[in-house]
């Protein structure tokens, strides 16, 4: 089988420690550690952002409705004001 050789360059700092402190702590050379990484499933994966790459993409917010606690008074009296139409509003 034949392979191919990669050069790479601007490697970040933080990215080099993450790796070569995997590199000792799995007991393998670097190089091995970085084949790891880029055959993993996360070259098939789509790309996405940090904060949406830990949490689950809810489309239907489902798990929202129905889940509302009961509202203070005050809040609820505060909201219903907003709720009143004006039919002046209208014309």
């Amino acid at each position: 089988m034949s392979t191919i050789q990669y050069t790479i360059r601007g490697v970040p700092p933080e990215i080099d420690s993450k790796l070569r402190r995997l590199a000792r702590l799995r007991n393998q050379s670097l190089n091995q550690v970085v084949l790891e990484q880029l055959s993993s499933d996360r070259l098939d994966a789509p790309k996405k952002s940090k904060h949406i790459a830990k949490t689950k993409v809810n489309t239907d917010f489902d798990d929202l409705f129905g889940n509302i606690t009961p509202l203070e008074p005050e809040v609820e009296a505060a909201l219903n004001s907003q709720r009143i139409v004006s039919p002046k509003d209208w014309q």
